[in-house]
C-alpha cells in the first residue's frame, strides 16, 4: 500500500499519523496486538519467519475499511525486528 493510499484510507496525513498507536486503528486492535505477540514468541522459538491476517481499520472520519497484514521478521543483533505491511484486503 502506498503512503499515499494509506493516507486517504486512515483520512490523516504522515506527518498527522507520525507517533499514533497503529493499533488504535485497528476495529479489534487488541486482537492484532495479540496476534503480534503471538507471532514475536513463535520468532523467538524459531518457529515462524512470516504471518498474513485480515483486519478492518477504521479513518478517522469513521470508515471502516478491511486490510491485509503482513508480517515479517529480521534478526538483529539485540532483537528480532518486525515488518508490518498493510495492503487492500477488500477483494480477500
Amino acid at each position: 500500500m502506498t503512503n499515499q493510499k494509506a493516507e486517504e484510507l486512515l483520512g490523516s496525513s504522515r506527518l498527522e499519523l507520525l507517533g499514533e498507536n497503529i493499533f488504535n486503528f485497528f476495529l479489534e486492535g487488541e486482537r492484532l496486538k495479540q496476534e503480534v505477540n503471538l507471532y514475536l514468541e513463535e520468532i523467538r522459538k524459531g518457529k515462524r519467519s512470516a504471518a498474513t491476517t485480515l483486519h478492518v481499520v477504521r479513518s478517522v472520519a469513521g470508515g471502516e475499511h478491511r486490510v491485509e497484514v503482513a508480517l515479517s521478521a529480521t534478526q538483529t543483533d539485540s532483537q528480532p525486528m518486525i515488518t508490518a505491511i498493510l495492503r487492500d484486503g477488500e477483494g480477500r
